[in-house]
């Protein structure tokens, strides 16, 4: 039977290739019957003229046997696509307008939709390059009322705990984050900052992948000399060894510290997020301290065969139950812990449901694509309905109807789908070069927004969804259409197939869903905005940023030497000409504040959880000025606040507003209860303005930053804050030279941007966001717009004739503008306020899954989308009324 199969395979694929001779052969064969039947009437004495038409008739149907012929062959489906697919390609140049007006809807459609799923993947559904990257996890304590969200790293006494109590469910490592700098030749002053990871024993047994030279850290190697080795990234492994095969055994220095290579991994593994080095962590000193002293540790692991993540967590939330039995001091509260997928540490707080939020809205814009495409595909099968009834009365079947209407819409589809990639591609490029335009940020590895294989199977399935949405229900309507009604019909097109209840209803759900969009891109914009807010109060292009450590030397261990430095390289700098400031804040960026929790003196709070939240900022002086913080109150911190002085600090206003609303803060006393600080109270002395940096609507118990002085607060880490002239990286190779002249030793800072680069950087993702909900908003008005115009100049092309007799006997063009758009306004009015109810519960969804409950849906956002929605409208409803306006009475009467 298998032979068999094959054998008529082959014949059919045979014959489609030689069909016109096979035709050709048929034609001759039926041709020679009729000339032989032709000839017997001859003989009987008929004519020849008689005796072929008589031969015809007793014959019967010619063409029926050439389709039977042609089914014989078993090409009979293959040459009837390819039939209609030229056919399709054919009315794709007949009907240019509606073709190209279909193809660039679906092409925005299909490409904000690929756009956003390629965004969102890269995000969601990375590929990690690593085997098995499904059963990653990681895990941190949960709920922790000390921690600014409630969650909190894993100590070194714990995980071992863990690692040995889950060893049956799942591999546990750990590994500590910092940012060392690397240095080949110890004379080098222009030292590498890298990414960087301490990492426990075996971790790479979790990645399963294999280094490109030498070896990974393993147990074994990881007991002879811990803090001696290193395994370094293809990358460094470029830039610092030129691709020497021969690095295996060199030796660097990290951090001052001389380190060993003995691995280089392979291309683009930089786990766990974007480190570049991977160095042994020795933690058995850890074994001296107690628990609340060991060493914070990042926690990730693997899960074993058939073990899900919910039963780590039982194990692991009954481990915990049992710690904080055994040890109430520092595991009192420590009771859950969370067991995760493992991209979901380094996506941002809350951005998960963003995610979604995007994707829905990109779908719904798709939707309305679709929609658009829908009508469009009707209008041109409606413009057919006279041929297509004639088919079907001449024995075409309702399958070869719908097949054909089905492949126009399956060809707009796909010129619709090359476009939208082609869009997308563009779009995801600007995405990716507002993503990793700021250097400064160490995004993960896997943050690749592109085009890949995944990518075109959605578009694959997008074509497909869209050729069904828009073709197969107008294939279904003409195919179903009633012959007699159509052929009576002098117009020869029929509005009742296009002019439907479905078509309608479509319209006006273009024009709601686009309303919805807008209202929800305006509110998600805001909202982002005001979540993230920033309102600097100085020139940020015109001040220079970068960091200095003193731990990179081994110089400075006493806190005189620290101070001494400091001291020196500000009166260095300060020295020169054109330098107007020059300050040092103890903060990555010199502005945004690392939270903890504090007290007030006098104040009883019951529950840590309901101590208030603050900022510590450890800065000079001048650096107010620099920062345009102005003095409200009281005074700012000076030259006189010295170790030896009693420890005061400085508070911004909304820490008034927000902690001391019936009372001066002046003279009142604040302690932090942990870090440097403390059990150290400190005096209020003043009261500076506002910064209106970050606005932490989801957590009002967050409010202001509090400003110590250096000089009582010695800094080791310290963020370099530099103006001067209109071009502030003029500022780097004096500071580099001041820097070697005071600490030959000491590794230069290696990253410069003005705090305006900061700023963006630390904005790129929402910058990201906004982009693409402005873009939401322009594409759901286009494509609502095309979508009405589409159906209001169809219903007048329709009523042509009667507006030419009309403007025949006297009728204005005015009266016909206004009768025109009569037709639309009442898809515009029902889908505005439909849209509009739907937009504003979408709102309050939105803050609910943002957590921004306090931010309000203003009327201005409302009428926004009002005006936007009825401009767009009225523009898309003027261009078929003007020219219904203009319409030749001649012309009109002669086109029937």
């Amino acid at each position: 039977m298998s032979f068999r199969w094959a054998r008529e395979m082959g014949n059919a694929i045979k014959a489609l290739f030689r069909s016109r001779a096979l035709a050709s052969e048929v034609n001759s064969e039926l041709e020679q019957h009729i000339a032989f039947m032709t000839a017997e009437n001859m003989e009987k004495g008929m004519s020849r003229r008689e005796a072929r038409r008589e031969a015809i008739r007793k014959f019967g149907n010619v063409e029926r046997y050439k389709e039977e012929a042609r089914d014989s062959w078993g090409t009979r489906l293959l040459l009837d696509l390819f039939r209609d697919l030229k056919f399709g390609l054919f009315l794709l140049r007949k009907q240019l307008g509606t073709s190209s007006i279909a193809v660039v809807v679906l092409a925005l459609g299909i490409g904000i939709a690929v756009t956003i799923f390629s965004f969102v993947s890269a995000f969601m559904w990375p590929d990690l390059k690593i085997p098995e990257e499904e059963k990653l996890f990681y895990t941190e304590w949960r709920n922790v009322v000390d921690a600014p969200r409630g969650i909190a790293q894993i100590n070194v006494r714990d995980f071992d705990v863990f690692r040995e109590e889950t060893s049956d469910l799942a591999k546990l490592v750990a590994y500590q984050l910092f940012e060392p700098t690397l240095l080949i030749d110890s004379k080098n002053a222009f030292a590498e900052r890298y990414p960087a990871a301490r990492v426990s024993p075996d971790f790479f047994s979790v990645t399963k992948t294999k280094p490109l030279l030498g070896n990974v850290i393993t147990s074994e190697n990881f007991a002879i000399r811990p803090s001696e080795l290193v395994v370094i990234s293809h990358n460094v492994w470029r830039e610092q060894f030129n691709e020497m095969v021969t690095v295996i055994g060199k030796q660097l220095r990290i951090d001052g510290e001389v380190h060993t290579v003995v691995g280089v991994m392979p291309e683009g593994f930089e786990f766990p997020a974007a480190q570049q080095l991977w160095i042994p962590a020795d933690w058995s000193d850890s074994a001296s301290l107690s628990r609340t002293e060991s060493p914070q540790l990042n926690v990730i692991g693997k899960l074993g065969e058939g073990v899900a993540r919910l039963e780590l967590k039982t194990r692991m939330d009954s481990v915990a139950k049992r710690l904080a039995t055994e040890y109430p001091v520092s595991n009192e509260k420590l009771l859950s812990v969370g067991v995760d997928r493992y991209i979901l540490k380094f996506t941002p707080r809350g951005m998960e449901a963003s995610f979604k939020i995007l994707l829905f809205l990109a779908f719904l814009v798709l939707a309305v694509a679709c929609m658009n495409a829908f009508n469009i595909v009707l209008g041109r099968s409606a413009k057919r309905s006279f041929e297509l009834t004639v088919r079907n009365s001449l024995g075409a079947t309702k399958f070869n109807i719908v097949r054909q209407v089905v492949i126009d819409g399956f060809l707009l589809s796909v010129l619709g789908g090359l476009g939208g990639l082609v869009l997308a591609n563009v779009v995801s490029a600007y995405i990716s070069s507002i993503l990793f335009s700021i250097t400064i940020q160490n995004l993960p590895y896997w943050y690749q927004v592109s085009i890949d294989g995944t990518v075109i199977l959605f578009v694959l399935g997008v074509v497909v969804f869209s050729t069904l949405v828009s073709s197969v229900i107008p294939a279904l309507r003409v195919a179903k259409s009633n012959s007699f009604r159509m052929l009576k019909d002098s117009n020869r097109t029929s509005s009742g197939v296009f002019m439907g209840r479905l078509s309608r209803f479509l319209v006006g759900g273009q024009i709601a869903t686009s309303a919805f969009i807008v209202l929800a891109s305006i509110l998600l914009k805001d909202l982002g905005n005001a979540l993230v807010g920033l309102s600097l109060p100085f020139d940020a292009d015109k001040v220079l940023l970068t960091k200095i450590d003193l731990n990179d030397s081994q110089d400075f261990k006493e806190d005189v030497v620290k101070e001494a430095f400091f001291s020196n390289l500000k009166r260095e700098m300060e020295g020169l000409p054109g330098v107007e400031a020059f300050a040092y804040s103890s903060v990555k960026d010199g502005m945004f504040e690392n939270r903890m929790k504090f007290e007030i003196e006098g104040i009883e709070y019951g529950k840590d959880d309901l101590k208030p939240w603050a900022g510590p900022n450890v800065l000079t002086p001048n650096a107010f000025d620099l920062l345009g913080l102005k003095l409200l109150s009281g005074r700012l911190i000076n030259d006189l606040d010295t170790r030896e002085t009693a420890k005061v600090c400085v508070i911004g206003e909304a820490m008034v507003e927000g902690w001391f609303p019936d009372r001066s803060p002046i003279g009142q006393r604040i302690k932090f209860r942990n870090g440097l600080l403390k059990d150290e109270w400190l005096s209020v002395v003043g009261i500076v303005s506002k910064q209106n940096l970050v606005s932490h609507l989801s957590n009002q118990n967050a409010k202001g930053g509090v400003y110590l002085p250096q000089a009582q607060w010695p800094l080791t880490r310290a963020s370099i804050l530099i103006r001067g002239g209109n071009d502030p990286f003029r500022w780097v190779k004096p500071l580099r030279e001041s820097i070697r002249k005071l600490s030959p030793g000491l590794a230069m800072p290696g990253t410069f941007v003005t705090v305006q680069d900061f700023v963006d950087q630390e904005r790129s993702l929402l910058n990201v966001f906004i982009f693409l909900f402005n873009c939401f908003g322009g594409l759901a008005l286009l494509l609502a717009s095309v979508g009405l115009y589409s159906v209001i100049a169809f219903f007048a092309r329709e009523r042509w004739k009667e507006y030419g007799i009309r403007t025949a006997i006297g009728a204005s063009g005015k009266s016909l503008v206004l009768e025109v758009l009569k037709i639309g306004r009442w898809y515009v009015v029902i889908g505005i306020l439909l849209g509009l109810t739907a937009g504003l519960g979408a709102g309050k969804v939105i803050q609910s899954i943002l957590n921004a409950g306090n931010y309000p849906i203003a009327l201005p956002q409302i009428l926004a989308t009002l005006a936007a929605v009825l401009v767009f409208s009225f523009a898309a409803m003027c261009f078929p009324a003007w020219r219904a306006s203009k319409v030749d009475p001649m012309l009109a009467l002669r086109a029937d």
